[in-house]
C-alpha cells in the first residue's frame, strides 16, 4: 500500500544521498532538490488518489440520491 510507497521514495532519496558521498558540502543542491523531487511525486500521487476516491464518492451519492444534482 501506501506505506510501502513512502519506503520506497525515502530509500531512493538516501540512496541518492549515499551516493552522493554521504556529506551535503559540495552535493547540497543535488540532495536538497533530490529530496524535493521525492516528496514532490509522493504529494503527486496522494493528491491523485484523494481526487479519484472524491470523484468515485460523488457519483455513489448521485446514484443514491436519484441522478439528481
Amino acid at each position: 500500500g501506501t506505506g510501502f510507497r513512502h519506503v520506497g521514495y525515502l530509500a531512493a532519496f538516501f540512496g541518492f544521498y549515499h551516493l552522493s558521498g554521504g556529506g551535503l558540502g559540495d552535493n547540497f543542491w543535488a540532495v536538497f532538490f533530490a529530496g524535493l523531487s521525492v516528496m514532490g511525486l509522493e504529494n503527486y500521487y496522494l493528491w491523485s488518489h484523494s481526487n479519484e476516491a472524491l470523484k468515485k464518492e460523488r457519483e455513489i451519492l448521485g446514484n443514491l440520491r436519484g441522478g439528481d444534482h
